[in-house]
């Protein structure tokens, strides 16, 4: 954002596991990806819900018109495994076939895992690693040109792990994780220690619902936020979604929401269109009028 003029906005998203209905509300309450209107989603656009594939499109059409507008960053569901056991492999041989899930895996591996906003936000799907001492810079050379690996045993493999599975735990130091015996949860002392060696303020990851059922939940006395964007998730948790809106100076807004149904945004875009075609025709009368009373 450092480059871009004082009217850019970043707008961070968290998870929204093909809920397209959640991601056409956002992009019609705050604006289209743009190069002064830049979104991050924050991983785990895959399996879940049914309209991953067109989520995904959607944004690499943007991408593609101006490379600036969207960023994606990994989730720990963007992987071929993680795909076949939650429903984003099944939902693309029904649109497509298996080349084109094999073209998504392919993207996938080239996703980033994080995004230093302005060296003071650090955006990251899951959380922090088990090496405390890990910096911004090893993070950045990470060999990340592959499938997850989901027992792992090297020292690179254990690190995009935990930035993809961990969450934040209250006590301090690492502790197990109930997702599984790979999974940790990290504490304040482990946030601070990572922010205070990195020259960052902030930590916002995603990858799960907060307790309060809101669309954001605050750990590590506020250095640590969890930012999810799939409101009413999986059409059963009555969940809220929410948005982080930056403005250049990073200062920042954060807006909850529920989105409609995708049924209920096709009719309103429906009238709406009409309703612009009725103005237009109207003004192009009201034209005709002028010209023919001169």
């Amino acid at each position: 954002m450092s480059k871009k003029s004082k009217d850019t906005k970043l707008i961070i998203l968290g998870d929204v596991h093909g809920q397209l209905h959640d991601v056409l509300w956002l992009f019609n309450r705050f604006g289209i990806p743009s190069s002064t209107n830049i979104y991050i989603f924050n991983g785990d656009i895959a399996d879940r819900g049914e309209n991953a594939t067109e989520i995904f499109i959607l944004l690499f059409i943007f991408k593609l018109s101006c490379n600036d507008s969207v960023i994606i960053n990994r989730g720990n569901h963007e992987c071929s495994y993680m795909n076949e056991v939650y429903g984003f492999y099944n939902e693309v041989l029904s649109k497509y076939d298996n080349t084109i899930f094999d073209l998504f895996q392919n993207i996938f591996e080239l996703l980033g895992l994080a995004v230093n906003v302005q060296n003071q936000i650090f955006v990251v799907h899951g959380g922090l690693s088990r090496y405390q001492d890990i910096t911004l810079k090893e993070i950045d050379e990470l060999d990340r040109k592959k499938q997850e690996i989901l027992h792992p045993e090297q020292y690179e493999d254990i690190v995009i792990f935990d930035l993809l599975w961990s969450d934040p735990q209250k006590k301090e130091g690492i502790g197990g994780n109930a997702r599984g015996n790979n999974c940790i949860t990290f504490g304040p002392d482990v946030t601070e220690m990572f922010l205070k060696n990195n020259n960052l303020d902030i930590l916002i990851r995603s990858h799960q619902v907060p307790k309060t059922l809101k669309g954001i939940e605050s750990h590590h006395e506020g250095k640590c936020i969890t930012l999810f964007s799939a409101s009413n998730y999986c059409n059963k948790i009555k969940n809220l979604g929410a948005a982080i809106i930056f403005n250049q100076d990073l200062t920042f807004e954060v807006q909850e929401y529920m989105s409609p149904s995708l049924e209920v945004i096709r009719e309103t875009f429906e009238e709406n269109q009409k309703l612009r075609e009725k103005v237009l025709h109207c003004s192009k009368i009201v034209e005709l009028e002028k010209n023919v009373s001169t």
